[in-house]
């Protein structure tokens, strides 16, 4: 690459080459084709990629967004790579022509032609419709990454600024956020948790467009409506669709889909450093008939928790073990499976613990197998989750805000309630892993202790309040969801949400779309508690404070703590924790197909 090429859509400073070269240490072009030479020699080798060849421009447009780090560079395009294996939905299948038309009579996304002075890219998404009814995120993300392909064959710049009105390494060095809405306000205190301290800094909240012009962005690089010299961003956005149609571009798209990875041909020497994987062998058993009578003839009494009669017979008829030899003979393959999984550290489980998990995945024993899987690798994985338990002292500051409790009487099929009500009226000291390391310490003692068909979930809203909602941190909440959801194969029937706020309805419509169509018909929002005794909840099974029989809602937390600190449960916990993984152990036949995992290996080279 001599000079950048023309483009009918964007436009580039002077020299804008050399200096991005020159500010990443490549002034010398000789250095520079040295590290390319380094790094398709590197990508020759990676079995792991389908493609083993890339365009040297590309490459050299990828380095540049990595700041000239040869090492970044093979870390991030394996991560690429990776993600257009894993996630079809996203890169896969493109028809640009076609399938955005809806997406753009709701918003304008463009890439503006001039650069700034610095050599940055400047992309411009803006909401202006008055309904979002048809609106789907996932087209935003493939437009989005449509534009970045785009960028990285027809572009050099030394980074990106986005303009956002309401796997990539693509450097941002600022994004602007114009918006004077307290509510999106709020929800961009809380999506900051999420993002590093980098990123974070480089957000900036305008009030109006003119703010742009007014010290942050020159004039003649903006579009008319935000108080520049540039054409309007309708006709930008328009300029944009048409250079991302070309037949040039659109040939890209199919090509980059095809430079995934084959994961079954990955080296797994380093399975979690670099890029996050649970990687899963689940083979196919057949049961001898050699017996192990199940040591659980009934449901052990439980100073907290009351059973129905014929709990345990009637759960496990309901899955399909009517007949207890059948039980047994799955068991003992689940037992004969767990003893040849290498990866695992402990390979003796108790049996009556396999039972309930069993029963948890309906009765399926490769589903029983997956899920255990992912729940040691779990404890491997997210140990601030699941080690370290100190029952007794932890929680104490979280009791001042919440109450998080597992109702002692289950329904009359066998399914068993969780209650979790917010009554403070300060949530400055409140955090979510506090929460989710309690809920998983419920689910363990159910796992131990109790023998149900399923969950209820109840959550008392009423008491949420802007402090508290700014205190979420999405990264945590999505791992605390997966972790009770997925790992601890937790079925759940229903989720009663008790509020009344028009704020919160909003916000659970937003994270509804991040959940599967199952889990979201399953919610159900009430108005008042008086509403769960009304067709949803026997009355005998609720605490009086929700129309109820039971004791007040304060007393079952108190008696609902007491049962998860007794001894044997506090010990159990610390057992738990240990029943984890070591992936340097594990077999990488099937990688990602029943857990999501990018596994990576990346060797360091030196340049002669």
């Amino acid at each position: 690459m001599d000079e950048i090429k023309q483009n009918s859509l964007l436009s580039f400073n002077q020299d804008q080459l050399q200096d991005i070269r020159k500010q990443f240490g490549f002034e010398d072009v000789k250095v520079l084709n040295q590290v390319l030479d380094a790094l398709e020699e590197w990508i020759a080798k990676q079995n792991h990629f389908t493609v083993r060849k890339f365009d040297r421009g590309y490459l050299e447009r990828f380095l540049m967004n990595c700041k000239g780090s040869s090492e970044k560079t093979k870390q991030k395009l394996d991560k690429l790579c990776a993600a257009r294996f894993l996630l079809p939905d996203f890169f896969a299948n493109f028809n640009i022509k076609e399938e955005f038309k809806t997406l753009f009579t709701m918003a304008n996304i463009a890439i503006l032609p001039k650069p700034t002075k610095d050599h940055y890219r400047i992309l411009l998404f803006e909401l202006h419709s008055d309904s979002f009814e048809k609106y789907n995120l996932l087209h935003s993300a493939r437009y989005w990454i449509a534009m970045l392909e785009y960028l990285l064959t027809q572009d050099y710049p030394a980074g990106a600024i986005w303009l956002c009105d309401e796997a990539y390494a693509m450097r941002l060095q600022t994004i602007y956020l114009i918006n004077s809405s307290k509510f999106i306000n709020t929800l961009v205190g809380m999506l900051k948790q999420a993002l590093s301290d980098k990123l974070k800094e480089r957000i900036q909240v305008l009030s109006t467009p003119e703010e742009l012009v007014e010290g942050h962005l020159d004039r003649e690089i903006m579009p008319a409506e935000y108080g520049g010299d540039l054409p309007s961003i309708k006709e930008l956005a328009e300029m944009t669709y048409k250079a991302l149609s070309s037949e040039q571009h659109v040939l890209r798209m199919r090509t980059a889909a095809a430079e995934a990875t084959n994961e079954a041909c990955r080296s797994h020497t380093r399975f979690n450093q670099d890029i996050l994987g649970m990687p899963g062998s689940f083979k196919t058993f057949s049961s001898d008939d050699v017996l192990n009578l199940s040591k659980m003839n009934e449901i052990k009494p439980n100073p907290y928790l009351v059973f129905n009669k014929n709990q345990l017979q009637e759960v496990r008829k309901r899955f399909g073990y009517e007949d207890v030899r059948v039980l047994n003979q799955v068991l003992d393959g689940i037992e004969q499976w767990i003893a040849k999984q290498n990866h695992f550290t402990v390979r003796k489980f108790d049996r009556d613990y396999l039972e309930r998990f069993l029963m948890y995945c309906k009765g399926s024993a490769e589903k029983t197998k997956h899920k255990l899987d992912k729940l040691c690798t779990a404890r491997f994985l997210l140990k601030e989750f699941f080690s370290n338990f100190n029952m007794k002292e932890e929680f104490g500051t979280l009791f001042t805000m919440a109450r998080i409790i597992i109702l002692p009487k289950p329904t009359t099929d066998h399914h068993r309630i969780f209650l979790f009500e917010f009554h403070g009226d300060s949530y400055a000291q409140y955090t979510h892993m506090s929460t989710a390391r309690y809920w998983i310490s419920l689910l363990e003692f159910l796992l131990t202790q109790d023998y149900a068909a399923g969950a209820i979930w109840v959550c008392d809203a009423r008491k949420i309040n802007y402090e508290l909602i700014t205190k979420m941190n999405p990264l945590i909440v999505q791992k605390a969801i997966t972790i009770v959801t997925e790992t601890y194969a937790m079925r759940l029937q229903k989720i009663y949400l008790i509020n009344s706020s028009r704020f919160l309805n909003t916000l659970l419509m937003m994270l509804k779309q991040a959940l599967p169509e199952k889990l979201k018909s399953r919610i159900e929002v009430l108005g008042s508690p008086d509403e769960l005794v009304e067709g949803h909840i026997d009355r005998e099974l609720l605490p009086a404070d929700y129309g109820g029989d039971l004791k007040s809602i304060a007393d079952l937390a108190d008696e609902s703590f007491k049962a998860v600190c007794s001894e044997s449960h506090i010990m159990r916990m610390h057992t738990a924790a240990a029943e984890a993984t070591n992936e340097a152990c594990r077999s990488h036949t099937r990688f990602n197909q029943d857990i999501l995992g990018m596994p990576g290996s990346f060797k360091t080279f030196s340049v002669d």
